[in-house]
């Protein structure tokens, strides 16, 4: 999985606490994506969810998959590596 911004959170400056206090420039994915960059690995681990979702397959798969959400961190081991200016998070 990949995502990808126009700009790197860190040039919008400082995360503000609340996204209400976020000038127009802040999008609610830099906001949040900040905000996960910025946390530690126990609360990174606590808010990563994944919705599962079979776009195509037969009737049993999608069945098997559904489409309950589950915090990876809680369910599965996760590293989080190096975050720098230039280059965001990579998880495995």
């Amino acid at each position: 999985m990949s995502f990808g911004a126009p700009s790197h959170p860190s040039s919008l400056g400082a995360c503000p606490d609340d996204p209400l206090d976020a000038g127009p420039e802040w999008t609610p994915f830099d906001f949040t994506l900040s905000r996960f960059l910025h946390a530690t690995d126990y609360e990174r681990n606590g808010t990563f969810k994944l919705i599962p979702h079979c776009a195509k397959g037969s009737w049993i798969i999608s069945q098997t998959v559904g489409t309950t959400p589950v915090i990876l961190g809680r369910k599965l081991p996760t590293t989080t590596y190096v975050i720098t200016d230039r280059h965001v998070v990579a998880l495995s």
